[in-house]
C-alpha cells in the first residue's frame, strides 16, 4: 500500500475537519493503530463546485506506506457533538492505493487469557473516571505483540467496566480494543483470590488459552498489613494448580501483585 486520500465535500470549515483513527491488518494479523490523522491538510476542487478538504497519506521516504496489508479500518472520531459546528462525521471518499500481493496463510492466533482484579480490567479512578480509561495493561500489551507480529487473541468474558457497576467511563480510549475485537480478560473489580481459585476451572473450559497471565491479591491484603497472607497464599496454589491439572499446555505467567502507595510488608509475602 502506498497511499491512501480521505476526502470531504462541503465548504464548511468545520464539517470538514474530520478525525479519524487509521488501523491497519498485515498478513492477516490483528488490526494495529497507524495513528490519528484531520482532514484539512489540502484544499481542492471538486465536480460539483464543493470546497473539499483531502488528507493525502504516504510515505516521506517514497515508496510503500506498508506492505502485506490485508485490512484496512477507519475509525471516525466525531461521532456526535465532538466536532465543532453542526458535529457528526461528515466524508465524501475514501481512496487507498496499492499494489495485490499473494497473501500466505494466515497463522493462528494465541489464544490469552489476563485473569485478575480491577487492574487487570482496567478501572483508574472510578466511579469518577477523570483518569482516561485505557483498558489497563492490556492495550499497551497488545499494542507491542501485534507491532512484534504475533498472532493473538485475548479471551474472556468480563462485562467490566462497561457494565457499569461502578460509574460510567468517559472517554474514548486512544487504542480501542473493542473496536479491534480484543476487548476480553477475566477482570473483576474488588475480587482476591478466592473468586479467582473458585473460577479458574470454569475459565479455562471456556476459554481454552494458551497464554495465561494472572496477577491477583492486592485486594486478599490491607494496606499498610505486615501477616503472613496465609489463605491468600492458599488460593494461589489452588489456582496453580488447576491450571497445571486442567490445561497443562497453558503457559501460565504469575505476575506480583501492584504495590500500595505506602509501604506494605504483605506484598512481599505473597
Amino acid at each position: 500500500m502506498n497511499g491512501i486520500q480521505t476526502i470531504t465535500g462541503w465548504s464548511d470549515s468545520d464539517l470538514a475537519s474530520q478525525n479519524f483513527q487509521l488501523l491497519f491488518s498485515l498478513n492477516g494479523g490483528p488490526s494495529v493503530s497507524y495513528g490519528e490523522f484531520i482532514n484539512n491538510t489540502n484544499t481542492d476542487t471538486l465536480d460539483n463546485g464543493n470546497n473539499a478538504i483531502m488528507e493525502t497519506l504516504t510515505n516521506p521516504s517514497g515508496g510503500t506506506i506498508a506492505s502485506g496489508v490485508t485490512g484496512v479500518q477507519f475509525v471516525f472520531l466525531n461521532p456526535d457533538s465532538v466536532q465543532k459546528g453542526s458535529g457528526g462525521t461528515l466524508i465524501r471518499e475514501l481512496q487507498v492505493f496499492g499494489t495485490p500481493t499473494i497473501v500466505t496463510s494466515r497463522p493462528v492466533p494465541y489464544r490469552i487469557s489476563a485473569v485478575g482484579d480491577s487492574i487487570t480490567a482496567g478501572y483508574t479512578d472510578n466511579s469518577n473516571w477523570t483518569v482516561p480509561f485505557d483498558f489497563g495493561y492490556r492495550s499497551g500489551l497488545y499494542t507491542r505483540l501485534a507491532h512484534s507480529g504475533m498472532s493473538l487473541q485475548f479471551v474472556g468474558n468480563s462485562p467490566e467496566p462497561w457494565s457499569g457497576t461502578d460509574g460510567a467511563v468517559t472517554n474514548v480510549p486512544a487504542v480501542d480494543l473493542r473496536i479491534l475485537g480484543q476487548d476480553h480478560c477475566e477482570g473483576y473489580g474488588g475480587m482476591g483470590t478466592a473468586f479467582v481459585a473458585g473460577n479458574m476451572a470454569a475459565w479455562l473450559a471456556v476459554d481454552q488459552p494458551d497464554i495465561l497471565l494472572l496477577m491477583i491479591g492486592i485486594n486478599d491484603i490491607s494496606n499498610g498489613s505486615t501477616a503472613e497472607p496465609v489463605t491468600a497464599e492458599m488460593n494461589l496454589s489452588n489456582i496453580v494448580a488447576t491450571v497445571v491439572n486442567k490445561s497443562p499446555n497453558t503457559r501460565l505467567i504469575v505476575a506480583q501483585i501492584t504495590p500500595y502507595s505506602s509501604y506494605t510488608a504483605a506484598i512481599s509475602k505473597l
